[in-house]
């Protein structure tokens, strides 16, 4: 019997769906990019951790140094915003999704766009993110470019997300690090060379990184996100047991800032949500010093 594609994901951790994004789309959100550094704006960078302006940090070929988080939610941003959001939550990765899981309905809990490959240590998501109970978040990453090394790799650990040692619960960022590079001497590395619109998702505890640009010049143009089922509340560094009561009085919480597939943002119940992280952002910015101050927790320069 041929095995499913929910069958080849839970046994090596990941699984590739080839082509899946159509060329214009990568397009338009390529081109958004280029007209939002023109316009230099302001961003969030998720490698950085603050507010940053977008020209001061292009290297010499022009490419953005850091991660630019959340992206689709810019109201200074709408195209952009809106170019992201037709990859990030459209038709062909839902049902991908669908076709993995044994839920059907999805919300994105955080995205990312990276220009440059800015280097990412050997990590599990579930330390940072995930859901309670643990293991159905799915991190994805799509590819805008054909990826062959010169600007840095994605590489994963298979069959590591199987692992049943959990030392790292209530450890530090540090700790956690320390037994990310331990436990991964456990499994053979592999690097992934992705195709234009290819899309790979990968398991919560699967272990994964990237490199750093190995030859300067060289983009590494690519999307991630996270995603949960709707149903089921978020959590992060191991998952605290709550009764039913409580768990479902923070499921409808959350619910009003869910970010579901196909919403439009001007009538997102969490509208208000994106406002005010865009106001304190702005505030956060030209203040300056200590409100803004970077902080490089996953770089890998830093370790």
């Amino acid at each position: 019997m041929k095995e499913s594609l929910s069958d080849q994901y839970q046994d090596q951790g990941y699984i590739i769906f080839k082509s899946l994004i159509p060329p214009e789309k990568i397009e338009k959100v390529l081109a958004e990019l280029d007209f939002f550094k023109k316009l230099n704006k302001l961003y969030y960078s998720q490698s950085e951790h603050n507010w940053r302006r977008i020209k001061d940090d292009l290297d010499i070929n022009g490419l953005l140094e850091c991660s630019f988080e959340n992206f689709t939610d810019l109201p200074w941003g709408l195209g952009l915003s809106k170019a992201g959001r037709n990859i990030l939550q459209s038709k062909e990765i839902r049902n991908a999704l669908r076709n993995i899981s044994i839920y059907q309905d999805f919300c994105m809990w955080q995205n990312m766009f990276f220009d440059k490959s800015t280097g990412t240590i050997d990590h599990i998501d579930t330390w940072y993110l995930d859901t309670n109970p643990m293991g159905y978040l799915f991190g994805a990453w799509v590819a805008l470019e054909d990826i062959n090394g010169e600007g840095g790799v994605f590489h994963i650990y298979p069959k590591s997300h199987l692992s049943k040692n959990k030392e790292w619960i209530n450890t530090s960022h540090d700790e956690f690090i320390f037994w990310s590079k331990k436990e991964s001497k456990n499994y053979e590395r592999k690097s992934l060379y992705l195709r234009k619109g290819d899309l790979l998702i990968w398991h919560p505890s699967l272990i994964h990184g990237s490199s750093l640009q190995k030859n300067k010049g060289f983009s590494r143009k690519s999307l991630t996100a996270h995603y949960h089922p709707c149903d089921l509340l978020r959590s992060k560094g191991g998952t605290k047991t709550l009764d039913k009561h409580e768990y479902q009085k923070k499921l409808l919480k959350q619910k009003k800032q869910m970010r579901s597939f196909g919403y439009p943002i001007s009538a997102r119940a969490s509208k208000r949500e994106i406002l005010k992280f865009s106001s304190i952002g702005l505030t956060k910015y030209f203040l300056g010093g200590i409100l803004n101050k970077p902080k490089n927790l996953m770089n890998r320069k830093n370790y």
